[in-house]
């Protein structure tokens, strides 16, 4: 039996002061599309392991995390 795919849209939301991962999508079933965002003063901005994917929309702002502060696998382009 094969996992179906986690996935989930965050759009339009703060990730702020977590002392871990601001994003993480871990495994290769966990997709994030992510539009709008802010990422800021976390332990990692942005994290996909496993084979995770975290697809932007290109507008999110990821910066001044403690450590590094990711990025995504792929873009989303607009039509």
């Amino acid at each position: 039996m094969r996992a179906a795919a986690s996935f989930i849209v965050v759009e339009r939301t703060s990730l702020v002061n977590n002392a871990g991962n601001g994003l993480v999508a871990n495994g290769g079933h966990a997709i994030m599309v992510l539009n709008d965002d802010t990422i800021w003063g976390n332990g990692t901005g942005m994290s996909a392991i496993n084979g995770g994917q975290l697809i932007s929309f290109g507008n999110n702002r990821n910066f001044n995390n403690i450590g590094p502060e990711g990025a995504p696998t792929g873009f989303f382009s607009r039509m």
